[in-house]
């Protein structure tokens, strides 16, 4: 597994969003992909057209709450 920093992770999601013709929900599930978005990277990614939501594996509820703190109106959060 690489473990790309929090800026190569919001560069891969928006290029997706862009290039996609469905609706992009994020996944964040550290436990398997060795890599965690934070909170600040979800908000950035949740003002980018054809993201939609995130479902978070974390586990951590602070974690939802930190990320509606600063994300887009209308973005869906799912645990």
């Amino acid at each position: 597994y690489n473990k790309p920093p929090q800026r190569g992770l919001e560069q891969h999601f928006t290029h997706v969003a862009r290039n996609a013709h469905v609706p992009v929900l994020l996944y964040n599930v550290p436990s398997r992909t060795v890599a965690n978005m934070e909170p600040a990277t979800v908000g950035r990614l949740s003002f980018v057209p054809g993201i939609a939501g995130i479902k978070d594996a974390t586990g951590d509820m602070g974690v939802l709450q930190a990320i509606q703190s600063v994300s887009n109106k209308g973005f869906l959060w799912l645990s």
